[in-house]
């Protein structure tokens, strides 16, 4: 009977084609009607004048304060955001690359998507990101030569289920899967949050590396780990999260760690 024939091996890897890109058009046509709801429904304005159209405008592009690249480890300048020689022993990051200082339109379009839950923001942004990237790429040759290489993949901060189930999103995942957009690089959920802390803005350094302390573990990944990886999160501000992750990783196996955020805190 027809209804029962079984595709020849011959037919079936033209169907599996035809079955795949249904469902790529599928996933894009259902992101455009996303797209289009939310276009609709909550209208982008810049969260620095108001203005309509996008959440950031290009006039208050302008205020963006470009953030110095500085040593992971000693937080004194590096011209690429490499770890300087001297600070390699204990410290798991190999580098950082932070977009913008913390203050004025950054901190407002953190906000927006931390406070505000505006998680339809981090697209533009981080396509704005890295463009500034690509504008100045001979400065920032390590950080590149680490995202495209072929044995390179995106992971991201976790944050714990319970939490992330509340809120509905992790901002540093979100961030990752636009990168991965760009890079044409696949995300890995290689690391998980064990408690729910949360560290206060005004605890110093050493009291936060105190307290997290192994809160993160390696979840293990699906396949080979990758000797390199981009570790993703929106927000640097003492580098005791980052530097934990890393850490993490590195003990997994990871050879080399570089860190990606929006801004950091001066």
């Amino acid at each position: 009977m027809l209804l029962n024939r079984i595709p020849t091996p011959s037919r079936t890897p033209h169907l599996k084609n035809i079955s795949c890109n249904i469902s790529k058009s599928m996933i894009e046509l259902l992101q455009k009607v996303k797209d289009r709801m939310l276009d609709t429904f909550f209208p982008a304005f810049c969260v620095g004048c108001g203005r309509n159209g996008n959440y950031i405008c290009e006039r208050c592009t302008l205020f963006l304060s470009e953030a110095e690249p500085i040593c992971p480890r000693c937080y004194h300048q590096s011209i690429t955001g490499e770890v300087h020689l001297q600070c390699q022993k204990g410290n798991a990051l190999d580098g950082l690359v932070s977009i913008w200082e913390y203050e004025g339109v950054a901190k407002s379009l953190l906000y927006s998507i931390n406070e505000a839950g505006v998680t339809h923001v981090i697209p533009e942004i981080t396509e704005l990101a890295f463009q500034q990237l690509v504008e100045q790429k001979e400065r920032y040759t390590p950080f590149f030569k680490t995202l495209l290489s072929s044995d390179c993949a995106i992971t991201f901060v976790p944050r714990y289920f319970k939490e992330e189930k509340r809120r509905g999103f992790n901002q540093a995942l979100l961030i990752a899967k636009a990168m991965g957009r760009f890079s044409r690089k696949g995300i890995l959920s290689s690391l998980q949050k064990l408690n729910n802390i949360s560290l206060e803005h005004d605890w110093d350094r050493e009291k936060r590396k105190g307290i997290l302390k192994d809160s993160f573990s390696f979840k293990g990944v699906s396949g080979r780990l990758p000797t390199q990886v981009v570790l993703v999160d929106d927000l640097w501000r003492s580098g005791v999260t980052l530097n934990e992750c890393a850490l993490v990783l590195k003990r997994s196996g990871v050879e080399k760690v570089w860190g990606f955020t929006l801004a950091k805190v001066a």
